[in-house]
This record gives structure tokens, sequence and C-alpha cells, in this order.
């Protein structure tokens, strides 16, 4: 018996399942694992999934709330950034009141800045306005996730206008990150190149053509800075070429906006750039080799994309790439395999309408529906830290303060375009 007794020096185990769980050792595990997942968040979000996704189920069996939060934000980060938005919500929405009640004050802000990346892709950017609110005044959330909050911010509020006061926002968020000394200088240079997916795809959406290629180009020059240029994980480039592509498009110089593409397209495709590789291939063959006249060049390029898409589950554009391929087919005389696609875009476009309605039901739960459709900007833009945009006179409509809380939700301390944009009803709308 005292023999026992002394063998007993090591951390406490516990029976589950049959088997015996060192817990000290399963949670340094998992320690370890959230660090780096933490560390490949931006340069390989497949593997940050990966590694979070196990880092979640252990440290879930061995009761650790406070690793399985960290955790579970990180997959939600990932899922959010390899494009799987309408499935991630409720998961997000479950980390997020864990965090709050636990008083992680900046992992709920990246949950809430990933709601709000949701939202956007949903059609509902009032909502995601809703859930960047209490990041905007919080003082404990870190630069960095301010700054990204700042450019969501923009992003909710396109529909409402006002460009020179959210063109200050984007120069604030850019000082947030330049004067954040927690941040390496590779991982400096990728937020800043995030910040210029945002700010080129805001220009764009204003008409400023010439802007929004300077921005664009800018970012592609952050990431020629990097050590290692692969580290942007295919989050960056990829998604600034295409602004930099369609922003030359929409000027006319199709030569040029051709050159740029054409080395991108010959590139494998990591998995977070599938989306925009979906976009893009589609702009360059409705765009380009359509008006051109070689057909066979459009539909090649069309089904290269919506068989990628359809591979990594991204019902939304999936279906409008099977019907810009029926489209295609049925313009060059193939009239059974355009219909084939016809009916593959309704599969997907079903699958997609009801994962954003049961997405847009949680949302609404959490945070209102955003209506009605107008919001008082000057009290939204007075949550940017000073300095960052003026106030702006004239009147708006203010929405319910059950739809736009004018308070943040109190949390305590303890830690992002041109995203594909999803159908609303029964309408498309083109990536901006």
């Amino acid at each position: 018996m005292e023999a026992s007794k002394a063998h007993r020096t090591g951390p406490p185990s516990r029976v589950e399942g049959g088997r015996s769980v060192n817990a000290g050792g399963t949670l340094s595990a998992v320690g370890r694992l959230i660090e780096r997942a933490d560390a490949l968040h931006l340069r390989a979000p497949e593997l940050a999934l990966v590694l979070g996704e196990r880092a979640a189920a252990l440290s879930e069996a061995a009761g650790a709330d406070e690793q399985w939060i960290r955790a579970e934000s990180l997959v939600v980060s990932a899922r959010v950034r390899l494009g799987d938005r309408p499935g991630t919500v409720g998961r997000a929405v479950a980390a997020l009141r864990a965090a709050e009640h636990a008083g992680y004050g900046d992992i709920a802000a990246r949950l809430r800045i990933d709601l709000a990346v949701c939202a956007r892709s949903l059609g509902v950017p009032l909502t995601g306005l809703a859930a960047l609110r209490p990041v905007l005044t919080d003082p404990v959330v870190s630069p960095v996730h301010r700054a990204a909050a700042l450019c969501h911010l923009v992003g909710c509020l396109a529909q409402l206008g006002r460009k020179a006061e959210l063109d200050r926002v984007l120069v604030e968020a850019d000082k947030l990150v330049l004067g954040d000394d927690s941040l390496g200088a590779d991982t400096q240079l990728l937020v800043r190149a995030l910040l210029r997916v945002g700010t080129a795809a805001h220009r764009r959406r204003h008409g400023d053509l010439t802007a929004a290629a300077d921005a664009a180009r800018t970012g592609l020059g952050f990431l020629e800075k990097l050590d290692n240029p692969a580290d942007d994980g295919g989050l960056v480039r990829i998604r600034l070429v295409l602004l930099l592509v369609s922003t030359l498009l929409d000027r006319g110089d199709t030569a040029m906006a051709y050159e740029i593409a054409e080395p991108v397209l010959a590139e494998p495709v990591r998995a977070a750039g599938v989306a925009p590789m979906g976009w893009l291939r589609l702009a360059v063959a409705t765009r380009i080799h359509l008006p051109a006249g070689a057909g066979e060049a459009a539909i090649e390029l069309v089904r290269e994309a919506v068989a990628s898409t359809d591979r990594h589950g991204l019902c939304a554009i999936t279906a409008r790439l099977w019907l810009e391929l029926a489209q295609l087919q049925e313009r060059f005389g193939q009239a059974e395999e355009a219909i084939a696609c016809l009916y593959r875009s309704r599969a997907a476009e079903q699958l997609h309408t009801r994962a954003r309605r049961q997405a847009c039901n949680v949302l609404a739960g959490e945070f209102g529906t955003g209506e009605p459709a107008s919001v008082d900007l000057d009290e939204v833009l007075k949550a940017v830290p000073s300095g960052a945009s003026p106030r702006a006179g004239g009147s708006a409509t203010r929405t319910p303060e059950s739809s736009v809380p004018s308070r943040p939700v109190p949390v305590v301390a303890a830690e992002p375009v041109a995203t594909a944009r999803c159908f609303r009803g029964s309408g498309w709308r083109s990536p901006r």
C-alpha cells in the first residue's frame, strides 16, 4: 500500500472511456498545439484548423475551459478564412458567449470580427456592425484587432456612403498596425496587406478606380518585402490580384488585367484562396476570353473554377459558377450540358440557402437583425479612436437599440476581402 502511494508522484490522472488520461500531459500538449495554431493562423490557416480542432477536442476531454476557448477561437478564425462562413456562425457564437463569460476580452474581440465577416458574406452587414460595436469601444482590445474591426466596419457601412469619413477610418486602422510593437516585421506586413484588400474594395465600390488600383498595388508591394512571399497563406495575394484585375477591367485595360492574372491562374491554389480564385477565373473567362471570342477557353476556365469550389464545399460561389457555365454552354450550342449545369446550380443554391437561413437566424438571435437599414453614422464613428474621423454633418435614421447596441457588452481583459458576396433572396451580387 505504501509503495503504491509513493509511486503516485506525477500529475493527477483520471479514467475516461476505459483509458487513463494524464491531465498535466494533456494540457501541456494542448498548449503547444494552441501556440502552433496561433502562429500559423495567417500563414497556413488550413494547418491552423487541423491543430485547433485537435486542441479543442483534447481540452474539452480534459475539462480545461480556458484552453478550449482559445482553441475554439482559432478554429473559428481558420474556418472563416477558408470560406466556410455559414457553417461556422453557430460555433462562433457559442465560443463568443464562453469567452465573454470568462472575461477573455481580446479573444471575444477576434470572434466578433469573425462574426462580422460572416454577416457581411451572408448579406446582413448591419448585423455585422452590431457585432463590431463593442470591439471599437473596449479599451482592452489589441491594436491589430481594433484595426481589423475598423476595416470591416467600413465594409459593413458600405451601403451608407460617406466615403471621406470611411477613408479616414482606414487610415487610422493602418496607423494602429504600424504602432503595434507586439507584431513581428512579416506579420505587420501581412496585416497591412490585408488592410489594403479592404481599402481597394472600398475605393472600387465608390468608383475611385485609380485609387483602388494603387491600394492593391501597395498591398502586393508589402508582400514582396516578406522574407518568404508564400507566407501570405493564400489569404492576401490572390485577393489583391482579384481586386487589381477587376479594377483594371472596369477601366477597360484588358491587356494589363490579363497580364497580371495569367501567372496567378497558372499557380496551384491553397485552400484559403479557392473562393477568390473562383471569382478571378470567372472574371477572366467572362470579361476577357468571351469578348475576344475564345469561347472554349472561357468554358474551360469556369469548369476549373467550379470543380475547385465544389470540392471545398463553397456552395454560394459554386451555384453562381454552375449558372455561368450553363449560360456559356448554351451560347455555344451545348444545350444538354447547359441543362445539367442548371440542375447543379439549383442544387448548390438550395444547400446555401438553407445554411444561410440557419446562420442568419443565429446571428439575429445574438445581435439583432440590423433593421431598419439605416444607422446614425455619426454615432458609429464616435466609437473610432481619436483622430480617425471627424464628426460629419447631416442626420440619419437611428436603428433600434436592440439592433445596434449603444454600449459594448462588458468583458474583462485576459487576444480578417475582397470576400465573395453571397446572393440575397433571388438575386446575385458579384464581388466588389
